[in-house]
């Protein structure tokens, strides 16, 4: 009967079960005790000394007993009698405090151990770091990363220390005739000696000429510092590689000295090794070193995607090419011959692990099951066996010869000989099995899960401390302790058992033996702790830990074996906890690891050993500033959280809990035993079935406590990057087209063209509106050119300027502008320093079956019995009328073209081309500009060409405004060297002819226009054992091919012949497809940075004046700690919100491309590379094996292993929101979810690899909750809920059933509390979590009026009932193919949603993951 209200009790009562005698003997113990009365007790024993009846008794006892609580300062509550074994009543005290001050010392002791185990933590990670003689390292703020990055951060210029023109002139003077030809002669020598195709060749050199004068254009015309720059960032992975290996080597000198084989190649390598870290190599060896670099890699084909192989084949090259005498016998191969004798063979081996043939035109056969391995290598598994200078040593030729115990120049021939079949099965072991259950995900984000329990239990213990009957033998929340404490120790043991197995190392092994030994200790302690708890009351312990001289006494004391052995065991329970106060921190990974370079987790770790403010400056460090924000951004979750689970969640638990204890039948009551009734009752059915209920309640309970973490999630970050958004942006009500706004942003155009300092104010005022002129003339025409304005309006618009925006009628125009206004005035937009300083850019756009130009059939095809307002075209005229008018305005003299007669008209092209006359020509140029038209305004290959190529325009504007002088050829000579769109069209080679007349319209459009595609063709018999592929099968060989607008047509084909055809090992589609398809087209990209952009994209001219300040963050962008990113990430605009499915999709995709990814980025740190419209650093993608992982299977989802393996490379990405580029989705229900499904099981996969499980164990627990919620978070959240619904539904079955049946009287109400829970405040907190991040997108985008109403009327449109059906889509794929498997690409399709979907094409789709459980519900 006592509640407790801080350290103290405030009320003490007599029990009310006592009868008249037991309340006297109460009254007398407490009055006649030892002990001295204090003033209260002595006058309530005075006025209370006669009791007539068992009232008056209660209430006499309770006055005493309540006077000697007032006495103890409410610390003290005596309220019950204990008989000893001689009959002798005394009174038993139960206080507030628990006697925690016994327990300092072995606190203290465990914190000590904490400390020492982080600074032996430390010198062991630091004991791995590169140790070498060189220059002084500057400090962390200055310089450049403690290991991984080989150049720092270069003296920067001045912005005006050179001028465009000479610029301009230095980078066409790098690129004429003469100088390339040198080039080409450094590069047909090495080609030569290393037996390359003469097309890789050729290809090579041009792909060295743009990276150079990429290089040349960001060092303002300084050769050398371009030669050294392109270098440095091409090799750096390298360097890094052979420093690592180096070192492991004499680390390991021991494992080396096993034959005499091994100790020879560690003496080689020692003695010839040339110290990357030491004298630099002069230019020429740099340039030449660079060519060699670019030849291996540009023929490589599936090796690149193993990096740390290529570093071997470089190294062993670079040897043998720096060793070689002009002119010798040896020092020049067959053409062909590096690709027979080097690349073929270790294709095979990677060929063979999961394919058995290909067949000509066809797709590589799988392996039989029964001969496929239960874990099969991948491409990182091979490539972690070069890891290693152990493992290198193994590999032998096949007569027996090490390889790396011969001399550098010896190397290379020996490696023509080797025999890499026994070298992969001896050496290359599996060094990750990806195992496809929870295991996984639980293990790799277990200090996520254990948070959860730990602060799961906190709130109990808050929760029961308030709960009398709760008291759990007097203990408390004591009681619970033991098995908190545990638990963090047993979950290292699982993760340690987990690490033993998925990475068969006999380390790991021996850790999980150690960690098992104190796990079993642990958990004995932990048992041991609970049972003294139980089996003492805590008043007893509590005598026991005071002084006694009576015997009576010492009879109240607990047994001395029992607190000896409560202390040891504590004692170890609080050593545990030292141990798993550690498992909270990141994993120190494994000597071996090359991807073990987190750069933020090892810069804020010296945030512990070093001041946190900047020395000589009142301001902290950046590191301090980001870990703070990053933690007080889940502190602010937490305490939501906390909160509601405190005052909401687990009161509901408990008081359930209390109903179903006191629901009982009275009638099984009445017939037990009255003496000893438990082993009656615990044997009756209502017993067995209450304790179950309670099971299921408290499983309910802990579920919601899992799954509203991320709701939480969801708010804050709404809030978070709300406040953020308006910083940067704004809201939405603000207008950018009043005169003020003008003359600012006219100011501000010197980001994009910057003007010569030397200029007058008055003359620089001039030019600046000249060329504001310029550019907005040029935006105007465009949107005119694409119908969005009328030609009132586009002449009102040059005439008058952005004054006349508001009059626009087309909403799309006016967003578009509103946005490059607004774009402009955002802080981060850098300088962009000028077209003329830009690094050279590719836009990459992978290619397999998606729509090039939508066929005229299809635009006039009716549905059966149809209208013709009901075909594709009629929905786009009648969906884009306004647009369909400017399009009749602007095309009405076009369209008769027979007044049009030259030869060079389009009309004339098509005669020519098809042999049509004239007039039937006309007819079919109108076909296709409706066509055009058309496919302009759906998700179609020409629309992303066409937006792609806008960046040529725009780059062509921005050199004039620089190059005023220049003549036209000059300007275009840069513009090739500054941008080039690349289409990877897999397919070109067999498509069809409708097809392949699509793509010739691309080139009759886009002149400059690449397209890469695949090539196979059909031979004889393989006679050779390398070329060899299949077994006794027809050889197929397979070319990676670029063409463009000047390459001919072959008149067999119809097709046009390659520029640059270099033959690869073997079928390169080896995964799922779109990773392979990019792979084979990077090597035709040029310059240093990669656009990745998909075939349902767009781009706009306005956004592409921005092109030069985007690039510029690879130079001077945010350099986070020190480095440059290697992910830049930019938002989208969808385009496709058509009808209400459409609206609800473009909704959620416009919260992830903003809100979402600005918090990813910052504080969270945990963006990574989404596909789309990221760019990237190329030399850093080479670095570590491509632009996306591509094992079949596994990297479903292969566009975020960029960002996971970047990062645990010690790449850093960000994230910009001035530039974006148009993103269509999908649109129909089925193509909608289906997305959604391929998402969930790609998901799944991911989670099971080896970069998510080392994130998931490596990163800071800050930056893991951010990776874990923002990605499979996010699907497991979506599962969670659903059984929490279900297990609440389930309840309120069960209880019902067990009320109605006299089971358990009042079940039905006990249980309805839980219910009442999940349909109240958590159905609240669903919908906010829901609606939140929409509003606060559109408070920045569109203002305050649209952030409040627009959510409601998507509510109003059925949004709730619809996304509840693909949560409920969500969480079941991923469910699935974690039990069965079977993720494979799926085409989810891109059309507009106006077509019907048949019920047995739903009911086969939706039936299990939807329908059944509904019903079951």
């Amino acid at each position: 009967h006592s509640r407790k209200v801080g350290a103290a009790l405030r009320y003490c009562s007599a029990p009310l079960l006592y009868n008249e005698t037991q309340l006297q003997a109460l009254r007398r113990a407490s009055c006649n005790g030892s002990a001295p009365l204090g003033p209260l007790v002595a006058k309530a024993c005075a006025s209370s000394a006669h009791a007539h009846d068992n009232c008056t008794a209660w209430a006499d006892a309770t006055a005493v007993v309540q006077a000697r609580l007032d006495d103890s300062s409410g610390l003290e509550c005596c309220a019950s009698l204990f008989f000893d074994h001689f009959g002798s009543p005394s009174v038993r005290c139960v206080r507030a405090e628990t006697p925690l001050e016994a327990l300092w010392l072995p606190a203290l002791g465990a914190a000590a151990i904490m400390l020492i185990s982080l600074r032996a933590r430390r010198r062991r990670i630091t004991q791995r770091l590169p140790q070498f003689q060189s220059a002084a390292m500057p400090d962390v703020d200055e310089g450049m990363s403690m290991i991984g990055t080989v150049v720092g951060d270069l003296p920067q210029a001045s912005r005006t220390a050179f001028r465009p023109s000479q610029l301009a002139e230095a980078l066409l003077h790098y690129n004429a005739p003469a100088a390339r030809e040198k080039r080409r002669a450094l590069v047909s020598k090495l080609g030569s000696r290393l037996g390359c195709q003469r097309s890789n060749c050729e290809n090579q050199l041009e792909h060295l000429d743009s990276l150079l004068l990429s290089n040349l254009s960001e060092s303002r015309g300084d050769y050398v510092r371009a030669i050294d720059d392109l270098h440095a960032s091409l090799l750096q992975s390298h360097h890094r590689w052979r420093l690592h290996t180096t070192l492991r080597g004499q680390a390991e000198a021991a494992s080396l000295a096993e034959s005499h084989a091994t100790t020879s190649a560690r003496d080689v390598a020692e003695r010839h090794a040339r110290d990357p870290w030491g004298e630099r190599p002069n230019t020429a060896v740099q340039l030449e070193e660079v060519a060699l670099f670019l030849l291996l890699w540009g023929e490589a084909a599936n090796l690149r995607f193993m990096p740390e192989l290529l570093c071997f084949l470089f190294e062993l090259a670079r040897g043998y090419v720096a060793n070689v005498k002009e002119g010798a016998a040896d020092s020049r191969h067959d053409k062909g011959s590096y690709l027979d004798t080097i690349v073929r063979p270790i294709y095979s081996c990677v060929f063979h692990e999961t394919f058995a043939e290909v067949e000509p035109g066809g797709a590589p056969k799988q392996l039989a099951a029964e001969a496929l391995t239960e874990y099969p290598r991948n491409y990182d598994d091979w490539n972690e066996a070069f890891w290693s200078l152990d493992t290198l040593a193994k590999l032998r030729t096949h007569s027996g010869e090490t390889v790396m115990a011969a001399n550098p120049a010896e190397r290379w021939a020996l490696l023509q000989q080797a025999n890499w079949e026994d070298f992969f099965v001896s050496s290359c072991k599996k060094t990750h099995h990806e195992l496809r259950w929870w295991t996984g995900l639980i293990v790799s984000n277990r200090r996520i899960f254990l948070l959860h329990a730990l602060s799961f239990g906190g709130c109990f213990i808050a929760v029961t401390n308030d709960t009398p009957h709760w008291n759990f033998n007097g203990w408390y929340g004591l009681a619970v302790l033991p098995p908190l404490l545990s638990l963090a120790p047993l979950s290292a043991v699982g993760g340690l058992a987990f690490e033993a197995w998925v990475s068969n190392d006999l380390r790991a092994k021996k850790r999980f033996h150690f960690g098992l030994g104190l796990g079993v200790l642990v958990l004995s302690a932990s048992c041991c702790v609970s049972y003294v708890q139980a089996a003492v009351p805590f008043w007893r312990f509590e005598r026991s830990m005071r002084p006694c001289d009576s015997i009576i006494c010492r009879e109240l004391q607990a047994p001395l074996v029992l607190m000896v052995l409560f202390w040891l065991c504590l004692v170890v329970l609080l050593l545990a906890a030292a141990w798993g106060a550690l498992e909270f921190l990141p994993q120190t990974p494994a000597p071996s690891a090359f991807d073990a370079n987190l750069l933020f987790e090892r810069r804020t770790s010296l945030l512990m050993w070093k001041r946190l403010r900047v020395p000589g400056a009142c301001r902290l460090r950046k590191e301090a500033i980001a870990w703070i924000k990053m933690h007080a951004f889940w502190a602010i979750v937490s305490a939501f959280k906390l909160t509601l689970c405190r005052l909401v969640l687990m009161p509901a638990l408990i008081d359930s809990h209390d109903a179903l204890s006191e629901s009982f039948p009275s009638a099984t009551i009445a017939s037990a035993d009255p003496l000893d009734p438990a082993p009656h009752l615990l044997l009756q059915p209502a017993h067995i079935v209450r304790w179950m209920l309670n099971g299921v309640l408290w499983a309910v309970g802990s579920t919601i406590y899992v799954a509203d973490t991320w709701m939480w999630y969801q708010i804050t970050m709404s809030f978070w990057g709300g406040v953020a958004g308006v910083a940067m942006h704004g809201n939405g009500s603000i207008r950018y087209w009043r005169n003020k706004e003008m003359l600012e942003m006219q100011n501000t155009l010197d980001k994009l063209i910057p003007r010569e300092e030397h200029t007058k104010s008055a003359a620089a005022s001039a030019f600046s509106k000249e060329r504001w002129a310029t550019l907005w003339s040029a935006v105007v025409d465009d949107m005119y050119e694409s119908d969005l304005l009328t030609v009132e309006e586009c002449r009102e618009l040059r005439t008058n300027g952005p004054t006349k925006i508001p009059l626009i009628r087309s909403q799309e125009a006016r967003r578009r502008l509103n946005f490059f206004a607004r774009s402009l005035f955002d802080p981060r937009l850098p300088h962009s320093g000028g077209a003329v300083r830009a690094p050279g850019v590719t836009v990459l756009i992978p290619h397999y079956r998606e729509t090039i130009l939508t066929p005229v059939e299809e635009l006039r095809r009716s549905p059966a019995g149809g209208k013709e307002a009901s075909s594709l075209l009629g929905f786009l005229i009648s969906y884009f009328h306004n647009e369909w008018q400017n399009f009749i305005a602007r095309t009405t003299g076009k369209k008769a073209c027979s007044l049009d007669r030259s030869a060079g008209s389009a009309a004339m092209r098509i005669a020519q081309a098809k042999g049509l006359d004239l007039e039937a020509a006309c007819a079919s140029y109108s076909d296709l500009q409706l066509r055009k038209w058309a496919s302009l305004r759906q998700q179609t290959l020409y629309r992303t060409v066409s937006g792609m190529m806008k960046n040529e325009r725009a780059l062509s504007l921005l050199l004039r405004g620089q190059l005023s002088q220049a003549p036209q050829e000059k300007l275009q000579t840069l513009l090739s060297v500054k941008h080039r769109c690349l289409v990877a069209v897999q397919r070109y080679a067999t498509m069809s002819a409708a097809e392949a007349e699509d793509v010739e319209v691309l080139f009759e459009d886009f002149p400059k226009l690449q397209v890469a595609y695949i090539e196979e063709e059909a031979s004889g018999p393989s006679s050779s054992k390398s070329r060899r592929i299949g077994s006794d099968v027809p050889k197929v060989r397979y070319f990676s091919c670029l063409i463009d607008s000047s390459c001919e047509i072959d008149p067999e084909t119809g097709k046009r012949k390659p520029r640059h055809r270099i033959e690869l090992p073997g079928h390169p589609i080896l995964g799922d497809g779109k990773a392979d398809n990019q792979n084979c087209a990077i090597i035709f990209s040029r310059g240093s940075v990669l656009q990745m952009i998909d075939a349902n994209q767009e781009g706009y001219l306005e956004e592409s004046l921005k092109l030069c300040c985007a690039l510029r963050e690879f130079e001077v962008g945010e350099r986070v700690f020190g480095t440059r990113p290697a992910v830049v990430g930019f938002r989208e605009h969808i385009f496709s919100g058509l009808g209400a499915l459409g609206e609800f999709a473009a909704s959620s995709e416009l919260v992830f491309g903003t809100l979402v990814q600005r918090s990813m980025a910052y504080p969270l740190y945990a963006r990574f590379h989404y596909g789309h419209p990221d760019m990237l650093c190329k030399a850093a993608m080479m670095a570590q094996g491509g632009v996306s992982k591509a094992t079949k299977g596994l990297n479903l989802s292969e566009d975020v292993f960029t960002g996971m393996e970047a990062v645990l490379r010690g790449q850093t990405v960000v994230h910009r929101e001035y530039y974006q580029v148009g993103k269509g989705r999908d649109m129909g229900f089925l193509s909608i979810l289906n997305f959604f499904v391929k998402l969930s099981k790609g998901t799944a996969r991911m989670t099971t690899t080896r970069q998510a499980h080392r994130l998931g164990v490596r990163l800071g627990l800050g930056r893991v909750l951010g990776f874990y919620y923002a990605h499979a978070g996010y699907y497991v959240g979506q599962l969670h809920w659903y059984h929490a619904t279900y297990g609440v539904l389930c309840l309120v079955f069960l209880g019902s059933v067990c009320e109605g049946t006299g089971l358990l009287p009042t079940a039905a109400n006990s249980v309805a509390v839980m219910a009442n829970l999940i349909y109240g405040p958590l159905f609240g907190l669903f919908l906010a979590s829901a609606l939140l991040p929409l509003s606060a997108v559109l408070l920045v985008e569109r203002g305050l009026l649209t952030a409040l109403l627009e959510p409601l009327r998507l509510v109003l449109s059925g949004s709730a009932c619809y996304f509840i059906f693909q949560s409920r889509c969500v969480g079941y794929q991923l469910s699935d193919e974690y039990a069965f498997g079977g993720a494979s690409y799926m085409a989810t399709g891109r059309g507009l949603g106006i077509h019907r979907s048949h019920f047995k094409d739903l009911y086969a789709t939706f039936s299990l993951p939807c329908f059944y459980p509904g019903i079951e519900l």
